[in-house]
């Protein structure tokens, strides 16, 4: 008698607990891989020009890389099949035709988490067929811009839960910064402020070289001048398997330049190709440089892959994701 008491207080309490909280609001952890977008249209809608420029927009080659690779692999979807497992996609963008808010012909906007999280939901609306093509023409480099950081900002965000490593340490204390690593990576060379880490595998290399320099003037910024220090550290530093062999930009292949900011911090990023002088193997590179104003430093990172039989888009994407996730130490 008494534990059937004991047994009918605790369901009350059991009971008035869950019944008190709101689970609502709780979301589905969102599924699909990196670099994924499910489009949500009708196929009428995206016939013709519009169902063009919007292909070539996100399937426009990834820069940097070897082979071609879209920057976004892209499935779609008509809007009755959008439904259940479907809509916890981390990356959707929604076409659709109808009245516009604000009376316009065609809008753009967005939403975060909202059937699964963490998710990035894109609308792209117009009042009718005829408004979607130029709809389009307006919006693709935003909606490439915006699915990209926010990618960029969720691999970051994951590394920054990794483990301290012990090579992460000793990065913090030559280089002044808090940088997130897989342990898998070690120290190859350091030497007079410089660091070369590297991460092998049976079948991929991948590396960080860093290095702080006196900042004195914006120069050191322009694409060639970065070129020469990449280059000038690799053939001292970053030997190849054949005796005498060392990596070098590949001048064969163009490099793309683009300002960012780093921990708030102005940098630029080059990507490009690499090659071994004296040997055969190469990949992709993307080098990054931003200046530290409370020191008066620049910071130099290089980050390389080999990855010969594999795609390479997300190799070097995690890479950089790293480097986003930089913070500076304050002394």
């Amino acid at each position: 008698m008494v534990k059937n008491s004991i047994f009918a207080v605790a369901v009350f309490f059991i009971t008035a607990l869950f019944s008190s909280c709101d689970f609502s609001d709780v979301k589905t952890s969102s599924s699909g891989k990196p670099g994924e977008i499910i489009i949500v249209a009708d196929s009428l809608v995206l016939k013709g020009e519009a169902g063009i420029i919007l292909r070539d927009s996100l399937g426009q080659a990834f820069p940097g890389v070897p082979q071609y690779e879209p920057v976004f692999t892209t499935v779609t979807i008509p809007h009755a099949n959008f439904r259940n497992i479907l809509q916890a996609h981390r990356n959707v963008l929604m076409i659709e035709i109808g009245p516009v808010s604000g009376n316009k012909d065609y809008a753009l906007t967005f939403k975060r988490d909202v059937w699964a999280t963490p998710q990035l939901v894109m609308n792209l609306r117009a009042k009718d067929a005829s408004y979607l093509q130029a709809a389009l023409l307006s919006f693709t480099g935003t909606i490439v811009k915006q699915f990209s950081d926010e990618e960029r900002f969720r691999a970051a965000e994951g590394l920054k839960q990794l483990p301290e490593t012990e090579v992460g340490t000793l990065v913090q204390k030559e280089m002044k910064f808090f940088m997130p690593l897989q342990a898998e990576y070690y120290i190859a060379r350091q030497k007079n402020g410089y660091m070369w880490l590297r991460k092998e595998t049976a079948n991929t290399s991948q590396g960080f070289q860093m290095l702080r320099l006196p900042y004195i003037t914006d120069t050191v910024f322009q694409s060639n001048s970065l070129i020469y220090l990449r280059d000038s550290l690799c053939k001292a530093n970053i030997p190849g398997p054949a005796a005498g062999s060392y990596m070098v930009t590949d001048y064969n292949f163009p490099v793309t330049v683009e300002s960012m900011k780093i921990d708030s911090c102005y940098g630029v990023a080059i990507r490009g190709l690499w090659r071994t002088e004296g040997d055969f193997m190469g990949g992709p590179f993307v080098t990054y440089a931003f200046l530290d104003e409370k020191k008066q430093e620049v910071v130099f990172i290089d980050s390389y892959t080999y990855a010969p039989k594999f795609d390479k888009r997300e190799y070097v994407k995690a890479m950089e994701a790293m480097i986003f996730a930089i913070r500076r130490i304050q002394d």
